[in-house]
């Protein structure tokens, strides 16, 4: 009989805490914090099989830097940031470990991506953290009106974004 592990990530104000179950009950605890965990930060996915999270951490009103925090080795570090980025939406697809974000200004709004598949394996032997930059995907069409976000997901592998009308992703921890 096989028997899956089970592991979950819990969020805390500045930590983050993994646990992990095996079939007699918690195998292990692990606590991981960083000075980008806060209160202008916030989760956006936990990949237990890369060991990395990612995170946003508000900069101004509108802009925002995304942290890759690796947990690979002891500590909880930075490995790559993508810097300077409007907070206008997100998205991560855990089948394709792809990363999915809204980048540009009011007027030009582009979808990017980072791939973010075997990451600890592209940026070996890299002692400082990686100032990552997306991969232009498609251009938002015009609209009549701007939004100041949008709800990103994907459908039976379609990448489906639609603008949020009301304050749905409230930045607050």
């Amino acid at each position: 009989m096989l028997i899956q592990s089970r592991r979950y990530c819990v969020e805390g104000t500045s930590s983050l805490l993994l646990v992990g179950f095996d079939e007699i009950g918690v195998g292990y605890t692990r606590l991981l914090k960083s000075n980008k965990l806060g209160k202008a930060s916030r989760l956006l996915c936990w990949d237990p099989v890369e060991e990395m999270i990612l995170i946003s951490q508000k900069i101004s009103q509108k802009r925002e830097n995304i942290h890759i925090l690796s947990y690979k080795n002891e500590n909880c570090a930075v490995a790559a940031s993508v810097l300077n980025v409007p907070s206008y939406g997100n998205y991560y697809e855990e089948d394709s470990q792809s990363f999915f974000f809204i980048e540009g200004d009011e007027e030009r709004q582009m979808i990017s991506y980072l791939s973010l598949k075997d990451f600890h394996k592209s940026i070996e032997g890299v002692e400082q953290p990686v100032i990552l930059e997306g991969e232009g995907l498609t251009y938002m069409p015009m609209v009549d009106h701007q939004h100041d976000s949008y709800y990103m997901t994907s459908i039976h592998g379609i990448l489906v974004v639609r603008p949020t009308f009301s304050n749905e992703k409230v930045f607050i921890r």
